[in-house]
């Protein structure tokens, strides 16, 4: 017999195969509300779709540098606008330059909840990024 939870990965499995802390995965599976199936014990499993989900996750707050706000934001775009499979590939870069340059979804090194103060070297390093990331567009276009 089939054990129920076949096929399935536990959270430590996971943290390992994504390089992060079970905790991490703990904390963004609160904040994208993600239910993670659980032994009678209360272990954690996820499956494969899920792990391929939390790798998504991972690239767009690691390598993209998104913050969890904006990470939400694009995977709902991304859900409310499915591309067609020809138009995918070539869509690909610009959808993820466009979601990286909104910059309103960029927050200071503060939490987003308490105000702060962002210098004018902060404002300058993210105009130059704005600027690159537009070059790399047009050239896409």
């Amino acid at each position: 017999m089939k054990s129920p939870n076949a096929g399935k990965m536990r959270i430590g499995d996971v943290a390992k195969q994504l390089d992060v802390k079970e905790f991490v995965i703990r904390f963004w599976e609160r904040e994208f509300k993600i239910k993670a199936r659980r032994s009678a014990g209360g272990q954690r499993f996820y499956t494969k779709q899920q792990v391929e989900f939390w790798e998504q996750i991972k690239d767009l707050l690691y390598t993209k540098e998104f913050t969890i706000a904006g990470a939400k934001k694009h995977l709902e775009q991304l859900k409310k606008s499915p591309r067609k499979k020809d138009d995918a590939h070539q869509g690909e870069g610009i959808t993820m330059l466009a979601a990286k340059l909104d910059v309103s979804n960029q927050s200071p090194s503060a939490p987003e909840h308490e105000a702060s103060f962002v210098s004018d070297e902060v404002v300058l390093e993210r105009l130059a990024h704005v600027k690159q990331q537009l070059l790399k567009l047009k050239e896409l276009l």
